[in-house]
């Protein structure tokens, strides 16, 4: 997986999101009717991995924002992206 971070992601078309007044952001797949969430550390995550140039500019940018190892992150956000590519609500393209 870690040469996925010299990718970036892109939401598909089928992918409808929106980010609520907590902070969650909650997430409706029109292929599959499926519904997802991410709570509000999820959603701080999700601003950067779809913001950024790509996914290894995103992990430098959280670790200035979140108090966590290297190795700690970066487990957590290839589990994440796993996951959500997993489920169709992110996919990945070549910068």
């Amino acid at each position: 997986m870690a040469n996925q971070f010299n990718k970036s992601v892109k939401v598909p078309d089928d992918i409808l999101y929106q980010e609520l007044s907590n902070g969650e952001i909650v997430f409706l797949n029109l292929d599959n009717e499926s519904y997802y969430g991410l709570d509000d550390v999820g959603s701080v995550i999700w601003d950067e991995i779809t913001s950024t140039e790509d996914l290894e500019t995103a992990f430098n940018n959280l670790l200035d924002k979140f108090d966590v190892t290297p190795d700690v992150l970066r487990n957590d956000l290839e589990i994440l992206l796993n996951q959500m590519v997993e489920n169709g609500i992110l996919e990945y393209s070549k910068k």
